[in-house]
């Protein structure tokens, strides 16, 4: 297996590293630090400033690896990668195609608060159009990051999505021999009634509305309790809860999440592609998470 890591003179790329050393160990996977570097556009300067400026781009992303070589120390089973590209999201998902790398790991953008996901370019692009699973490091994570992941805590809803999120996490636990009971976490958010219907429900209508939200989420991580134990060779029990709150972010806030957790979630379905393609509730979570998400792609593997 292999883990692909985006890196440059950022601080962010500290958390990016961090994260992807803590899932390489976890999995047992190679681990490749790249920069992408943008190129320059096709046309020849008198005075050569632009193949100037190409050089100084190139120096700058050996200088970026460089500092990830001595981040990462004496580790073995890392290899370090340049690759020429306008644009770094998709300059990485070319990278991870060409290596057939299993998973894509990138830090916050700068700006955004700490210890939560600040979305930019990079993940913009890699979240609608990596072909492979996409993981993102809060602001700070390299001050806090653990040894190595502990628990997958799978955010599930009743949809084909959440089904094929869960059943590639359960793959890749059992493939590497950890205890799903132990490491397994299933979650359903449920927002607060009046955000999704408005605010002329009375409140004995709203406390219906969720009485019925309760007992469907009840209802849909049972089943997928059942569906995990479909893979496993005896049946497991599997701790799951239901987060609430007038918003993701509180609803998020109410579990107590430790340092070597991380949140899971699928993507929509993007055509005939089947890439990453962000719904409302993956984009919610990756915005109020305090830990970091991976999200899964239609396209992710499953052993059947």
């Amino acid at each position: 297996m292999e883990i692909l890591v985006g890196v440059n003179l950022g601080s962010q790329s500290g958390d990016a590293l961090a994260l992807a050393s803590a899932l390489a160990t976890t999995l047992d996977a190679d681990l490749v630090v790249a920069n992408v570097y943008p190129v320059a556009y096709n046309y020849v300067s008198p005075a050569h400033v632009d193949a100037e400026w190409q050089g100084f781009l190139l120096e700058q992303a050996e200088e970026a690896l460089a500092w990830a070589r001595q981040q990462l120390g004496d580790r073995d089973r890392v290899s370090y990668v340049i690759h020429p590209h306008r644009s770094s999201g998709v300059g990485l998902a070319e990278i991870a195609t060409a290596r057939h790398s299993q998973i894509i790991v990138i830090g916050s953008a700068p700006g955004g608060s700490s210890d939560r996901i600040h979305g930019g370019s990079t993940s913009d692009q890699l979240l609608h159009g990596s072909p492979v699973p996409v993981a993102i490091a809060p602001h700070g994570y390299r001050n806090w990051a653990p040894a190595a992941i502990a628990r997958a805590n799978v955010a599930y809803r009743p949809t084909h999505e959440s089904d094929h999120c869960l059943d590639v996490t359960v793959e890749a636990l059992i493939r590497n021999g950890f205890d799903v009971s132990a490491t397994l976490l299933l979650f359903t958010v449920i927002e607060r009634v009046t955000r999704i219907y408005g605010s002329r429900l009375g409140r004995h209508a709203e406390d219906q509305v969720l009485l019925a939200l309760r007992e469907q989420a009840e209802e849909s991580l049972a089943a997928a309790i059942d569906r995990v134990n479909e893979r496993v060779s005896e049946p497991v029990a599997i701790s799951t809860t239901i987060l609430e709150g007038d918003t993701v972010t509180t609803a998020l806030s109410k579990r107590n999440w430790d340092d070597a957790d991380l949140i899971v979630t699928g993507s929509t379905g993007a055509g005939p592609l089947r890439r990453v393609f962000l719904g409302d509730m993956a984009y919610k979570l990756i915005r109020a998470a305090t830990i970091p998400v991976m999200v899964i792609p239609r396209s992710a593997f499953v052993t059947d």
